[in-house]
């Protein structure tokens, strides 16, 4: 069975991040994509990229991972998925690593699935 575009987007976006490679996330993107971190909030791709790309500059050897994904909306144009995150790196040379929960929303956009908002925090208390 193919896996559904939805969940396929949010998986190579992840594999994306992975590659520290902003020119291989910017496709997966949309133009107005709106995303919330703990730095702040960030619109549009430009300023996503900024954010994103000094996150690679800060962790040294970041993995990336989503967990226990659960898709609250699906139709045949948009979903939104909320799941857990963990992060793991060097910082200044030293092991750090993170976790919290995520939302993204994604959504097909001249045919092309990308994500259009991701909102990162804290784990749950």
């Amino acid at each position: 069975m193919n896996e559904p575009p939805h969940e396929k987007l949010l998986d190579d976006y992840v594999a994306a991040l992975n590659t520290h490679d902003w020119a291989k996330v910017a496709p997966l993107v949309d133009e107005d994509a709106v995303f919330i971190f703990s730095e702040g909030t960030f619109v549009g791709k430009p300023a996503i990229q900024q954010a994103i790309e000094k996150t690679f500059a800060l962790i040294a050897n970041e993995t990336y991972v989503v967990r226990n994904q659960r898709w609250s909306v699906v139709t045949d144009r948009m979903a939104c998925c909320y799941y857990e995150f963990a992060w793991s790196g060097l910082i200044g040379g030293k092991p750090a690593n993170g976790h919290g929960r995520g939302t993204s929303v994604v959504c097909l956009r001249d045919g092309v699935w990308v994500v259009a908002h991701e909102h990162l925090g804290p784990p749950a208390a």
